[in-house]
């Protein structure tokens, strides 16, 4: 189905295609991997450690985290692209993917920021620490690992308390002679708390944060192009076992944390 809009184009299909329910889960426990290390990919980490950040910054939500696939999420597992299409033969796809990891926190909208590890480059293993702007003074904290990167596409996967259980790519190539700027997420929303309030309204909010964000990038670049967005829904069921999320809830955390973080920004 399409929708029609005065913005981005937006395109949005449920697959036919879901998982089949009633499948029991593997009570097996998964070895992790001890090979050689894989070019592109970072190594197996169970608990997350965060080195030297800004000292401003609300650093809570990331230490002693664990990596988190869509595998564990509670809602809806949806798969999105928000692209961003250049009709420019001479743009190298390597170029963008060079310039948007070395910048990537200059092309987030005003309020946010992200800080990564002792200030490390975006590559494999580096973890982050996001400070997403949700209102006013309001600010939610959580975190991100770069779990894979080359010279033309780079992923992050979330940590439990993130909003969403799941990955997002970003990605540059060619495609029917023009160049594809895109970010790619993968995921399912984390607890019923941020499943409600994404259909309250965050939705359309986290939307936009990544068509800003890909403005932002073109306009770095000194291009011109036009937004769309492709919205699959892969699974409508929920996964309740994923309720149990809600106990690492980066927001929930982050509110309660707020009044002592504020003061603490007055009086230092």
């Amino acid at each position: 189905m399409y929708v029609k809009s005065n913005g981005p184009k937006v395109h949005f299909r449920l697959r036919q295609d879901t998982f089949p329910t009633g499948l029991q889960r593997s009570k097996v426990a998964f070895q992790a991997y001890q090979g050689p290390l894989v070019p592109g990919w970072a190594r197996n980490v169970e608990y997350i450690s965060l080195g030297d950040v800004p000292a401003e910054a609300l650093n809570i939500n990331v230490n002693g985290r664990k990596v988190v696939s869509p595998v564990n999420g509670f809602g809806c597992l949806w798969d999105k692209k928000y692209r961003f299409r250049i009709e420019d033969k001479d743009m190298e796809p390597q170029r963008i993917v060079s310039l948007w990891k070395s910048e990537f926190p200059n092309f987030w909208p005003k309020g946010n920021s992200l800080f990564t590890s002792g200030g490390a480059p975006i590559a494999p293993g580096t973890t982050a620490l996001l400070n997403l702007s949700i209102g006013g003074l309001l600010m939610l904290a959580t975190g991100i690992m770069v779990i894979y990167a080359d010279d033309r596409s780079f992923c992050f996967s979330a940590l439990q308390g993130h909003m969403f259980c799941g990955w997002i790519t970003f990605s540059s190539f060619r495609e029917d002679h023009g160049i594809i700027i895109q970010v790619h997420p993968l995921l399912r929303l984390a607890d019923p708390v941020t499943e409600m309030s994404f259909r309250l309204g965050a939705a359309l909010q986290e939307d936009l944060f990544w068509h800003q964000t890909l403005r932002n990038l073109a306009s770095r670049l000194g291009v011109e192009g036009k937004i769309e967005q492709h919205d699959d829904l892969i699974d409508r069921h929920f996964q309740w076992s994923g309720i149990r999320n809600i106990w690492h809830s980066s927001a929930i955390r982050s509110s309660l944390y707020m009044p002592l973080y504020l003061l603490r920004r007055i009086f230092s």
